[in-house]
Protein backbone atom coordinates (compact mmCIF):
# COMPACT_ATOMS: atom_id res chain seq x y z
CA UNK A 1 0.00 0.00 0.00
CA UNK A 2 2.52 2.10 0.73
CA UNK A 3 3.89 1.81 -3.29
CA UNK A 4 0.23 2.83 -3.95
CA UNK A 5 -0.06 5.45 -1.47
CA UNK A 6 0.68 8.33 -4.50
CA UNK A 7 -1.24 7.29 -7.04
CA UNK A 8 -4.47 6.67 -5.00
CA UNK A 9 -4.10 10.03 -3.52
CA UNK A 10 -3.70 11.44 -7.16
CA UNK A 11 -6.25 9.66 -8.80
CA UNK A 12 -9.17 10.21 -5.90
CA UNK A 13 -7.94 13.74 -5.17
CA UNK A 14 -7.41 12.95 -1.45
CA UNK A 15 -5.84 14.28 1.24
CA UNK A 16 -2.49 12.48 3.34
CA UNK A 17 -4.80 11.46 5.91
CA UNK A 18 -7.65 10.44 3.84
CA UNK A 19 -5.39 8.19 1.99
CA UNK A 20 -3.94 6.73 5.28
CA UNK A 21 -7.02 5.61 6.04
CA UNK A 22 -7.61 2.93 3.44
CA UNK A 23 -4.33 0.97 5.52
CA UNK A 24 -5.67 1.85 8.87
CA UNK A 25 -9.05 0.07 8.59
CA UNK A 26 -7.04 -3.14 7.05
CA UNK A 27 -5.29 -3.09 10.52
CA UNK A 28 -8.22 -2.61 12.46
CA UNK A 29 -9.86 -5.73 10.84
CA UNK A 30 -6.79 -7.47 12.78
CA UNK A 31 -8.80 -6.89 16.21
CA UNK A 32 -10.57 -10.10 14.58
CA UNK A 33 -7.69 -11.98 15.18
CA UNK A 34 -9.69 -13.76 18.08
CA UNK A 35 -12.20 -14.17 15.71
CA UNK A 36 -9.77 -16.40 13.68
CA UNK A 37 -8.85 -18.48 17.01
CA UNK A 38 -12.41 -19.12 18.09
CA UNK A 39 -13.47 -20.25 14.21
CA UNK A 40 -10.41 -22.37 14.25
CA UNK A 41 -11.22 -24.13 17.69
CA UNK A 42 -15.11 -25.01 15.61
CA UNK A 43 -13.38 -26.27 12.19
CA UNK A 44 -9.95 -26.49 12.28
CA UNK A 45 -7.27 -24.17 11.37
CA UNK A 46 -6.66 -25.75 7.97
CA UNK A 47 -10.47 -24.59 6.88
CA UNK A 48 -10.33 -21.35 8.65
CA UNK A 49 -7.52 -20.25 6.82
CA UNK A 50 -8.59 -21.25 3.83
CA UNK A 51 -12.01 -19.11 3.87
CA UNK A 52 -10.32 -16.48 5.19
CA UNK A 53 -7.87 -16.13 2.44
CA UNK A 54 -10.64 -16.57 0.07
CA UNK A 55 -12.36 -13.63 1.41
CA UNK A 56 -8.59 -11.61 2.00
CA UNK A 57 -8.80 -12.72 -2.29
CA UNK A 58 -11.89 -11.39 -2.73
CA UNK A 59 -11.56 -7.99 -1.46
CA UNK A 60 -8.14 -7.31 -2.83
CA UNK A 61 -10.30 -8.33 -6.24
CA UNK A 62 -12.76 -5.96 -6.13
CA UNK A 63 -10.85 -2.74 -5.44
CA UNK A 64 -10.26 -2.89 -8.97
CA UNK A 65 -13.74 -1.50 -9.66
CA UNK A 66 -13.09 1.29 -6.97
CA UNK A 67 -14.50 4.54 -8.22
CA UNK A 68 -13.92 6.64 -5.02
CA UNK A 69 -11.59 6.06 -2.37
CA UNK A 70 -14.23 5.10 0.50
CA UNK A 71 -15.08 1.87 -1.70
CA UNK A 72 -11.63 1.26 -1.06
CA UNK A 73 -12.03 1.70 2.74
CA UNK A 74 -14.51 -1.14 2.36
CA UNK A 75 -12.89 -3.55 -0.27
CA UNK A 76 -9.27 -3.20 0.46
CA UNK A 77 -9.52 -2.42 4.12
CA UNK A 78 -12.22 -4.14 5.64
CA UNK A 79 -12.91 -7.22 3.39
CA UNK A 80 -8.99 -8.20 3.10
CA UNK A 81 -8.23 -6.52 6.74
CA UNK A 82 -10.47 -9.38 8.50
CA UNK A 83 -9.32 -12.09 5.66
CA UNK A 84 -5.62 -11.27 6.41
CA UNK A 85 -6.48 -11.46 10.11
CA UNK A 86 -8.52 -15.01 10.23
CA UNK A 87 -6.10 -16.67 8.05
CA UNK A 88 -3.02 -15.33 9.88
CA UNK A 89 -4.39 -15.75 13.79
CA UNK A 90 -4.22 -19.65 13.64
CA UNK A 91 -0.63 -20.01 12.42
CA UNK A 92 1.26 -19.21 15.58
CA UNK A 93 -1.07 -21.35 17.85
CA UNK A 94 -0.22 -24.12 15.20
CA UNK A 95 3.32 -23.58 14.92
CA UNK A 96 3.32 -23.63 19.07
CA UNK A 97 1.88 -27.09 19.27
CA UNK A 98 4.12 -28.62 15.95
CA UNK A 99 7.46 -27.07 18.20
CA UNK A 100 6.70 -26.66 21.79
CA UNK A 101 10.53 -26.61 22.64
CA UNK A 102 11.51 -25.00 19.60
CA UNK A 103 9.12 -22.40 18.88
CA UNK A 104 10.96 -19.06 19.05
CA UNK A 105 13.61 -20.19 16.53
CA UNK A 106 10.43 -22.31 14.11
CA UNK A 107 8.41 -18.69 14.71
CA UNK A 108 11.53 -16.89 13.49
CA UNK A 109 11.71 -18.78 10.49
CA UNK A 110 7.96 -18.49 9.54
CA UNK A 111 8.69 -14.70 10.04
CA UNK A 112 10.88 -14.39 7.26
CA UNK A 113 7.82 -14.43 5.06
CA UNK A 114 6.55 -10.49 5.65
CA UNK A 115 10.54 -9.57 4.87
CA UNK A 116 11.29 -11.24 1.67
CA UNK A 117 8.12 -10.28 0.45
CA UNK A 118 8.72 -6.69 1.05
CA UNK A 119 11.73 -7.73 -1.16
CA UNK A 120 10.15 -9.74 -3.98
CA UNK A 121 6.71 -8.06 -4.13
CA UNK A 122 7.71 -4.35 -4.11
CA UNK A 123 9.79 -4.45 -7.70
CA UNK A 124 6.85 -6.81 -8.67
CA UNK A 125 4.21 -3.44 -7.87
CA UNK A 126 6.56 -1.17 -9.08
CA UNK A 127 6.36 -3.23 -12.35
CA UNK A 128 2.60 -3.46 -12.71
CA UNK A 129 2.09 0.08 -11.38
CA UNK A 130 3.84 1.35 -14.51
CA UNK A 131 2.58 -1.14 -16.81
CA UNK A 132 -1.04 -1.67 -16.18
CA UNK A 133 -1.86 1.03 -13.38
CA UNK A 134 -3.32 0.79 -9.63
CA UNK A 135 -6.51 -0.98 -10.81
CA UNK A 136 -4.30 -3.94 -12.53
CA UNK A 137 -1.56 -3.81 -9.81
CA UNK A 138 -4.61 -4.80 -7.58
CA UNK A 139 -6.14 -7.70 -9.86
CA UNK A 140 -2.83 -9.39 -10.29
CA UNK A 141 -2.19 -8.77 -6.31
CA UNK A 142 -5.24 -10.88 -5.05
CA UNK A 143 -4.28 -13.67 -7.09
CA UNK A 144 -0.88 -13.46 -5.45
CA UNK A 145 -3.19 -13.25 -2.27
CA UNK A 146 -4.68 -16.39 -3.04
CA UNK A 147 -2.01 -18.52 -2.01
CA UNK A 148 -2.91 -17.91 1.53
CA UNK A 149 -5.52 -20.88 0.78
CA UNK A 150 -2.75 -22.95 -0.67
CA UNK A 151 -0.72 -22.74 2.25
CA UNK A 152 -3.77 -23.16 4.56
CA UNK A 153 -4.24 -26.70 2.65
CA UNK A 154 -0.88 -27.80 4.14
CA UNK A 155 -1.92 -27.09 8.19
CA UNK A 156 -2.45 -30.94 9.34
CA UNK A 157 -3.97 -31.17 12.38
CA UNK A 158 -1.91 -32.99 14.82
CA UNK A 159 -3.78 -36.39 16.40
CA UNK A 160 -4.93 -35.86 20.05
CA UNK A 161 -2.25 -37.87 21.59
CA UNK A 162 0.72 -36.29 19.91
CA UNK A 163 -0.61 -32.97 21.60
CA UNK A 164 -0.14 -34.61 25.00
CA UNK A 165 2.87 -36.06 24.27
CA UNK A 166 4.90 -33.21 23.19
CA UNK A 167 3.53 -30.22 25.46
CA UNK A 168 5.72 -29.09 27.42
CA UNK A 169 3.15 -29.54 30.47
CA UNK A 170 -0.21 -31.41 30.66
CA UNK A 171 -3.29 -29.71 30.64
CA UNK A 172 -5.38 -29.81 34.14
CA UNK A 173 -8.01 -27.39 35.31
CA UNK A 174 -6.45 -24.71 35.13
CA UNK A 175 -5.43 -24.66 31.98
CA UNK A 176 -8.17 -22.69 29.40
CA UNK A 177 -6.44 -23.22 26.25
CA UNK A 178 -9.27 -24.35 23.10
CA UNK A 179 -7.45 -24.64 20.03
CA UNK A 180 -6.51 -27.68 19.25
CA UNK A 181 -5.41 -28.22 16.33
CA UNK A 182 -7.63 -31.07 15.77
CA UNK A 183 -10.80 -31.16 13.52
CA UNK A 184 -13.48 -32.61 16.49
CA UNK A 185 -16.57 -29.72 16.09
CA UNK A 186 -18.94 -29.59 19.34
CA UNK A 187 -21.95 -30.25 18.42
CA UNK A 188 -24.46 -30.00 21.26
CA UNK A 189 -25.32 -26.74 22.47
CA UNK A 190 -24.01 -27.30 25.94
CA UNK A 191 -20.85 -28.33 24.39
CA UNK A 192 -21.10 -24.65 22.41
CA UNK A 193 -21.73 -23.03 25.52
CA UNK A 194 -18.99 -24.64 27.53
CA UNK A 195 -16.64 -23.17 24.60
CA UNK A 196 -17.92 -19.94 24.68
CA UNK A 197 -17.68 -19.84 28.75
CA UNK A 198 -14.09 -21.11 28.24
CA UNK A 199 -13.04 -18.56 26.12
CA UNK A 200 -13.92 -15.98 28.11
CA UNK A 201 -12.94 -17.25 30.98
CA UNK A 202 -9.44 -18.16 29.21
CA UNK A 203 -8.78 -14.14 27.35
CA UNK A 204 -10.01 -12.73 31.14
CA UNK A 205 -7.56 -15.30 32.99
CA UNK A 206 -4.62 -14.36 30.89
CA UNK A 207 -4.86 -10.42 31.18
CA UNK A 208 -4.57 -10.68 35.10
CA UNK A 209 -0.94 -10.94 33.82
CA UNK A 210 0.21 -7.43 34.76
CA UNK A 211 3.81 -7.96 32.31
CA UNK A 212 1.33 -9.15 29.25
CA UNK A 213 -1.10 -6.08 30.08
CA UNK A 214 2.44 -3.76 29.13
CA UNK A 215 3.20 -6.24 26.11
CA UNK A 216 -0.15 -5.09 25.49
CA UNK A 217 0.04 -1.59 25.69
CA UNK A 218 3.35 -1.51 24.07
CA UNK A 219 1.88 -3.36 20.96
CA UNK A 220 -1.01 -0.81 20.75
CA UNK A 221 1.71 2.36 20.43
CA UNK A 222 4.32 0.37 18.45
CA UNK A 223 1.55 -0.40 16.25
CA UNK A 224 0.73 3.53 15.62
CA UNK A 225 4.35 4.27 15.67
CA UNK A 226 5.84 1.47 13.29
CA UNK A 227 2.58 1.29 10.98
CA UNK A 228 2.67 5.30 10.28
CA UNK A 229 6.69 5.86 10.02
CA UNK A 230 6.64 2.67 7.07
CA UNK A 231 3.74 3.64 5.15
CA UNK A 232 4.60 7.37 5.26
CA UNK A 233 8.21 6.37 4.10
CA UNK A 234 7.67 6.29 0.31
CA UNK A 235 5.98 10.02 1.26
CA UNK A 236 7.90 11.79 2.85
CA UNK A 237 10.81 10.69 0.32
CA UNK A 238 8.57 12.15 -2.63
CA UNK A 239 7.98 15.03 -0.50
CA UNK A 240 11.73 15.75 0.19
CA UNK A 241 11.89 16.19 -3.57
CA UNK A 242 15.65 14.39 -3.24
CA UNK A 243 14.89 10.96 -4.47
CA UNK A 244 14.11 9.74 -7.68
CA UNK A 245 11.36 6.98 -8.55
CA UNK A 246 14.04 3.74 -8.84
CA UNK A 247 15.77 5.24 -5.43
CA UNK A 248 11.98 5.27 -3.96
CA UNK A 249 11.36 1.97 -5.25
CA UNK A 250 14.46 0.88 -3.49
CA UNK A 251 13.63 2.05 -0.34
CA UNK A 252 11.19 -1.01 0.70
CA UNK A 253 13.57 -4.18 -0.35
CA UNK A 254 16.37 -2.65 1.14
CA UNK A 255 13.68 -2.74 4.63
CA UNK A 256 12.78 -6.16 3.67
CA UNK A 257 15.99 -7.29 3.59
CA UNK A 258 16.79 -5.90 6.96
CA UNK A 259 13.89 -7.15 8.13
CA UNK A 260 14.45 -10.73 7.38
CA UNK A 261 18.10 -10.22 9.05
CA UNK A 262 16.35 -8.83 12.35
CA UNK A 263 13.86 -11.52 12.31
CA UNK A 264 16.34 -14.92 12.01
CA UNK A 265 19.01 -12.84 13.81
CA UNK A 266 16.61 -12.34 16.84
CA UNK A 267 14.85 -15.45 16.66
CA UNK A 268 18.37 -17.50 16.77
CA UNK A 269 19.54 -15.42 19.64
CA UNK A 270 16.91 -16.61 21.82
CA UNK A 271 16.40 -20.15 20.80
CA UNK A 272 20.40 -20.23 21.67
CA UNK A 273 19.49 -18.06 25.45
CA UNK A 274 22.35 -15.74 24.25
CA UNK A 275 19.60 -13.04 24.47
CA UNK A 276 16.40 -13.31 26.77
CA UNK A 277 13.26 -12.64 24.69
CA UNK A 278 11.64 -9.40 26.66
CA UNK A 279 14.92 -7.84 27.15
CA UNK A 280 16.18 -8.32 22.65
CA UNK A 281 12.20 -6.83 22.29
CA UNK A 282 13.03 -3.56 24.77
CA UNK A 283 16.36 -3.05 22.00
CA UNK A 284 14.11 -3.93 19.04
CA UNK A 285 11.69 -0.79 19.84
CA UNK A 286 14.28 1.04 20.64
CA UNK A 287 15.76 1.00 17.37
CA UNK A 288 12.62 1.79 15.86
CA UNK A 289 11.86 4.69 18.06
CA UNK A 290 15.88 6.38 17.31
CA UNK A 291 15.74 5.66 14.16
CA UNK A 292 12.50 7.97 13.73
CA UNK A 293 14.15 10.47 16.05
CA UNK A 294 17.17 11.55 13.61
CA UNK A 295 15.64 14.38 11.46
CA UNK A 296 19.04 13.85 9.22
CA UNK A 297 17.87 10.78 7.72
CA UNK A 298 15.51 12.42 5.70
CA UNK A 299 18.02 14.67 3.84
CA UNK A 300 19.84 12.75 1.89
CA UNK A 301 18.69 9.45 -0.07
CA UNK A 302 21.53 8.04 2.12
CA UNK A 303 19.70 9.29 5.02
CA UNK A 304 16.32 7.53 3.55
CA UNK A 305 18.36 4.05 3.26
CA UNK A 306 19.51 4.14 6.92
CA UNK A 307 15.75 4.90 8.22
CA UNK A 308 14.89 1.74 6.15
CA UNK A 309 17.47 -0.41 7.29
CA UNK A 310 17.23 0.65 10.90
CA UNK A 311 13.40 0.39 10.32
CA UNK A 312 13.94 -2.82 9.03
CA UNK A 313 16.25 -4.42 11.83
CA UNK A 314 13.80 -2.74 14.48
CA UNK A 315 10.36 -4.46 13.04
CA UNK A 316 11.96 -7.69 11.95
CA UNK A 317 13.08 -8.57 15.74
CA UNK A 318 10.02 -6.88 17.40
CA UNK A 319 7.19 -8.37 15.27
CA UNK A 320 9.15 -11.97 15.77
CA UNK A 321 9.67 -11.81 19.70
CA UNK A 322 6.60 -10.30 20.31
CA UNK A 323 4.33 -13.50 20.21
CA UNK A 324 7.65 -15.09 21.37
CA UNK A 325 7.44 -12.45 24.97
CA UNK A 326 3.55 -13.34 24.90
CA UNK A 327 4.28 -17.30 25.14
CA UNK A 328 7.56 -16.40 28.15
CA UNK A 329 5.23 -14.26 30.23
CA UNK A 330 2.06 -16.36 30.43
CA UNK A 331 3.19 -19.78 29.29
CA UNK A 332 2.87 -22.34 26.67
CA UNK A 333 -0.78 -23.74 27.90
CA UNK A 334 -2.35 -19.94 27.94
CA UNK A 335 -1.00 -19.16 23.99
CA UNK A 336 -4.30 -19.70 22.18
CA UNK A 337 -5.29 -16.50 24.66
CA UNK A 338 -2.42 -14.52 24.40
CA UNK A 339 -1.58 -14.16 20.56
CA UNK A 340 -5.28 -12.98 19.20
CA UNK A 341 -5.29 -9.92 21.77
CA UNK A 342 -1.31 -9.47 20.96
CA UNK A 343 -2.41 -8.67 17.19
CA UNK A 344 -5.50 -7.09 17.84
CA UNK A 345 -3.92 -4.47 20.02
CA UNK A 346 -1.27 -3.93 17.57
CA UNK A 347 -4.38 -3.46 15.25
CA UNK A 348 -6.08 -0.55 16.96
CA UNK A 349 -2.40 0.96 17.12
CA UNK A 350 -2.25 0.53 13.26
CA UNK A 351 -5.80 1.98 12.22
CA UNK A 352 -4.71 5.31 14.54
CA UNK A 353 -1.12 5.91 13.01
CA UNK A 354 -1.12 6.67 9.74
CA UNK A 355 -4.09 9.22 10.06
CA UNK A 356 -2.98 10.57 12.93
CA UNK A 357 1.12 11.10 11.07
CA UNK A 358 -1.25 12.59 7.86
CA UNK A 359 -2.89 14.91 9.96
CA UNK A 360 -0.10 16.28 11.46
CA UNK A 361 1.57 16.55 8.11
CA UNK A 362 -1.59 18.06 6.60
CA UNK A 363 -1.13 20.65 9.87
CA UNK A 364 2.52 21.36 9.81
CA UNK A 365 3.42 20.75 6.42
CA UNK A 366 7.07 18.89 7.55
CA UNK A 367 7.51 15.17 7.85
CA UNK A 368 10.38 15.93 10.81
CA UNK A 369 7.85 17.01 13.79
CA UNK A 370 5.42 13.42 12.19
CA UNK A 371 8.70 11.21 12.79
CA UNK A 372 9.44 13.22 16.07
CA UNK A 373 5.75 11.86 17.82
CA UNK A 374 6.27 8.57 16.25
CA UNK A 375 9.93 8.33 17.84
CA UNK A 376 8.40 9.35 20.82
CA UNK A 377 5.94 6.91 21.04
CA UNK A 378 8.21 3.85 19.58
CA UNK A 379 10.43 4.64 22.70
CA UNK A 380 7.86 4.84 25.34
CA UNK A 381 6.50 1.31 23.67
CA UNK A 382 10.02 -0.11 24.77
CA UNK A 383 10.44 1.99 28.38
CA UNK A 384 6.76 0.50 29.74
CA UNK A 385 8.46 -2.89 29.90
CA UNK A 386 11.43 -1.78 31.99
CA UNK A 387 10.09 -2.43 34.81
CA UNK A 388 8.68 -5.71 34.85
CA UNK A 389 11.84 -6.89 33.65
CA UNK A 390 13.61 -5.19 36.54
CA UNK A 391 11.70 -7.12 38.69
CA UNK A 392 12.00 -10.37 36.97
CA UNK A 393 16.36 -10.10 37.30
CA UNK A 394 15.56 -8.94 41.03
CA UNK A 395 13.41 -12.16 41.74
CA UNK A 396 16.14 -14.45 39.38
CA UNK A 397 18.77 -12.66 41.76
CA UNK A 398 17.30 -13.24 44.86
CA UNK A 399 16.42 -16.91 44.20
CA UNK A 400 19.99 -17.69 43.11
CA UNK A 401 21.37 -16.41 46.79
CA UNK A 402 18.79 -18.40 48.36
CA UNK A 403 19.68 -21.31 46.73
CA UNK A 404 23.13 -20.76 47.31
CA UNK A 405 22.91 -20.48 51.27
Amino acid sequence: MSLLFVDLQRYFNSTYEQTSWILSIQFISITFACLGTSVADRIGARKTVMIFGCMAMLGTFISTFATSIYFLYVSVGLITGIGFAGSYSPHPVQLARYFPRRFPLAWSVTKLGPGISLLILTSVVKICLSEYGWRGTFMITSAIIGNICVCGAVLRPLPKQRIGKDTDQEQNDTTYSVVSGTEDVPQSSNERTHCAYSLCRGYLYTCRNPRYLALLLSEFTLGMAYTAALIHLIPRANDAQIVTSQEEALLLPITGIASIIGRFGSGVLVHLKLLSAVPAYIASVFIIGTACFIPQLGDTFTGFVILSVLLGLGSGACFTLDIVCAREIVGPELVSFSFPLVFSLFGVGAVIGPPAAGRIFDVCQNYNEVYFCLGAMALFSGIIHIPGQLIVWCRIKRTKRTEEL
